[in-house]
């Protein structure tokens, strides 16, 4: 009864104890496993310490002296700190499931956000604290799932996948209610290899009569080029600006802004330059970079059009690298289109940019069987 006007109680920053709240929060989720282990009972110890550590810290006179670096001391205590005891202790020793780290991570940000002073929390910690904590979510997800991840990218390449359509599978297989995140994944880890790496790769496929590119009608190189002049001379001037009014966060976080801004645009240009479209006997491959992908059997193709449309209709989804669409593909049954940041979707019509669409149609024509003149199947 006691325990359950704790849990119960309504959280003012007043009067509650952190201390408290955690251990009650903690105790409820670990349930009647907790009171049988002595190994989370001990974890329960540990948690408790470190929060009513940094409960200390937060109203000593530390945090008045330094609010900006005791204040992202304390976030980092309360979540990788708690989260990594929790994985030693809950988790390795204990038997809990790997998904409780989500709720203890989840608590330790509500509970850093209660303690520290609106002026310290309304800084950007909290928002820097939680973008990193996804990131770094995403990756111990997939070092502790190494060996299946492994094991269902060997099967997807054996299968005739690239290595990161292989890994989508893998990543979605291993978290199959999750496809957004599934997309973010695979979508960062491809343009940071191909920032680096893509450089030293030739094209895929290799030229020839059914190889087709998308970048030469949005001029995507030109203003790649313009977009990395921008950032590198204007990120170099702000960042002087802010270092002379001593703004030292400000300066390294739009610091960070840049070079991550520069990653992408370096990798996506990669990625477009490496990653083209392709038509064969059975399907066609259409792939703009790391933007998305779809391959549709050609027998499902009803009709190509020519002509310029810059917003997609209704049952019409635009699939362009920048600017308008130059071909629009009808199909007689609804095919799977992945773009990038969503899950997979069923599109009836597509508008897509080819940088020579006489001869994509020409080619499709005749992959199809179309009758001369006219874009519908005989």
């Amino acid at each position: 009864q006691e325990s359950g006007s704790v849990t119960s109680r309504r959280v003012d920053r007043a009067g509650w104890s952190p201390p408290t709240l955690l251990v009650a929060s903690l105790r409820r989720m670990h349930g009647e496993v907790a009171r049988r282990n002595p190994v989370l009972i001990l974890e329960l110890l540990v948690l408790a310490t470190l929060v009513t550590f940094c409960w200390l810290m937060a109203r000593s006179t530390y945090l008045r002296a330094d609010p900006q670096l005791i204040g992202t001391a304390i976030m980092v205590d309360l979540t990788f700190t708690a989260a990594l005891c929790h994985w030693l202790l809950g988790v390795r020793l204990g038997g809990l499931g790997r998904w409780t780290l989500v709720p203890v991570l989840a608590m330790g940000l509500a509970i850093g956000r209660a303690l520290l002073p609106g002026d310290v929390a309304n800084t950007g910690t909290f928002s820097l604290i939680a973008v990193a904590l996804v990131e770094c979510f995403a990756l111990l997800m997939a070092i502790f799932n190494i060996r299946k991840l492994a094991r269902a990218v060997r099967v997807a390449c054996r299968a005739g996948d690239n290595a990161f359509d292989a890994l989508e599978s893998a990543l979605l297989a291993l978290a199959p209610s999750a496809p957004r995140f599934v997309s973010y994944a695979r979508f960062e880890v491809q343009i940071w290899t191909m920032c680096f790496a893509g450089w030293f790769m030739s094209p895929r496929p290799a030229n020839g009569p059914g190889v087709f590119t998308h970048h030469k009608q949005a001029h995507w190189f030109t203003l790649v080029g313009v977009f990395v002049f921008l950032v590198a001379v204007e990120g170099v001037l702000a960042h002087c600006l802010l270092d002379a009014y001593h703004f030292t966060t400000a300066k390294w976080i739009f610091a960070a802004c840049s070079g991550y801004a520069l990653v992408w645009l370096f990798g996506d240009l990669q990625a477009v330059r490496v990653y083209r479209s392709s038509l064969g006997e059975r399907s066609l491959v259409l792939r703009i970079g790391a933007r998305g992908h779809a391959t549709i059997p050609v027998h499902s193709v009803a009709s190509v059009e020519l002509g310029t449309w810059d917003k997609p209709g209704a049952d019409e989804e635009l699939f362009v690298l920048f600017g308008k669409a130059n071909v629009k593909l009808t199909f007689h049954e609804p095919i799977a289109y992945k773009p990038a940041f969503r899950g997979e979707k069923s599109v009836r019509m597509l508008l897509t940019q080819i940088d020579d669409p006489e001869r994509f149609k020409r080619a499709l024509s005749a992959a199809r069987g179309f009758v001369r003149g006219d874009d519908h199947l005989a």
